[in-house]
């Protein structure tokens, strides 16, 4: 009996800890370096570029958008941020210093959503990684979340052994 129980609750901690997060597919085209940067020709002949988007949003990951491509819309790719996202202190990481030698930024992206104000964006170049980070209430919210699930595991095996025994 003891085993049905190990058995039931090994299936359950491999259930409860799927990712569920959908993959969005990109595509690879033919490449060429335009001004020693990495761009993509796409299948009509419109420029693409890699930008890779991390951190706490919908869809994380390696993202092929038309060169020019704004916040908005990259955001508006990958599904936008999920609730907790730290979204005054964005990470913009260059692949290749810009003209004025730097290759990391910050962006807030809160001026933008409380009057659509754009102008602290920086322009979204080839190969640029993005990462959002978490509100650092939100991750202690989630981790007490956590020990709360293992309380309750716990609080159940020893049920199903008061009950068995």
């Amino acid at each position: 009996m003891l085993n049905k129980i190990i058995i039931i609750i090994t299936l359950s901690l491999v259930v409860y800890s799927q990712n569920t997060t959908p993959r969005i597919p990109t595509y690879h085209s033919d490449t060429i370096d335009v001004n020693k940067k990495r761009y993509i020709t796409g299948k009509s002949g419109e420029i693409l570029m890699n930008v890779n988007i991390w951190g706490h949003i919908n869809t994380p990951g390696s993202r092929i958008v038309p060169a020019g491509t704004d916040f908005v819309s990259l955001f508006s790719e990958v599904g936008g941020p999920l609730n907790g996202s730290n979204l005054s202190n964005i990470k913009i990481y260059r692949a290749y210093p810009d003209s004025n030698g730097f290759s990391v930024y910050s962006v807030n992206l809160n001026s933008f959503i409380k009057n659509g104000d754009r102008s602290g964006f920086f322009k979204i170049k080839p190969n640029d990684t993005i990462i959002v980070k978490k509100k650092k209430l939100y991750y202690l919210i989630e981790q007490l979340n956590m020990f709360n699930s293992i309380i309750g595991i716990t609080t159940i095996i020893i049920q199903l052994l008061n009950i068995f025994n």
